[in-house]
């Protein structure tokens, strides 16, 4: 049987609070390098050394870069469900729905149960997420759980639905 793709979703870091931190830390930092490197004028009363400060700009934008291009892709297919996390997966995981004691869509409190959004791996829970409050909650067989975020609920939940009807 041909794997057929039955849902899709890409989901990027685009908080205004994320946003706007990043801009301050790169505003903060190139205020820094103009003042001290191309005025001559010490950034602060203990100015730190003008290479220290280039490196700290540079990592600025490296942060700002690596923080806008993070991305998650979620697909549900025949075969399962498969996420990628990246820059930190390079390659998608699938989680086959032999595999799964049970998959539905959950809401869960991204600070209290993981300590805020992102990549996020504990002894038999991992989450994966960038916004929102819902997500695909995988039960593996193994007694794992496996959480990843989703903006696409309902249209989640109808395929999931779909797919248990089918198998069982």
């Amino acid at each position: 049987m041909e794997n057929q793709i039955l849902f899709t979703e890409k989901q990027y870091f685009r908080q205004f609070l994320v946003i706007g931190l990043l801009a301050f830390v790169n505003l903060f930092f190139a205020v820094g390098f103009i003042q001290q490197i191309l005025l001559g004028h010490p950034f602060g009363t203990k100015s730190a050394p003008d290479a220290v400060l280039i490196l700290f700009l540079i990592g600025a934008w490296l942060l700002t870069y690596f923080t806008l291009k993070a991305n998650l892709t979620t697909t549900i297919s025949s075969e399962g469900v498969s996420y990628q996390f990246t820059p930190f997966q390079r390659q998608p995981k699938l989680i086959a729905w032999h595999e799964m004691k049970t998959c539905y869509i959950r809401k869960y409190s991204p600070l209290k149960e993981y300590g805020g959004w992102g990549y996020r791996n504990y002894p038999k829970n991992s989450a994966y997420t960038t916004s929102g409050v819902e997500g695909i909650q995988v039960v593996l067989k193994s007694g794992d759980f496996i959480l990843i975020g989703t903006n696409k609920s309902t249209q989640a939940r109808a395929v999931i639905n779909s797919i248990y009807e089918v198998t069982n």
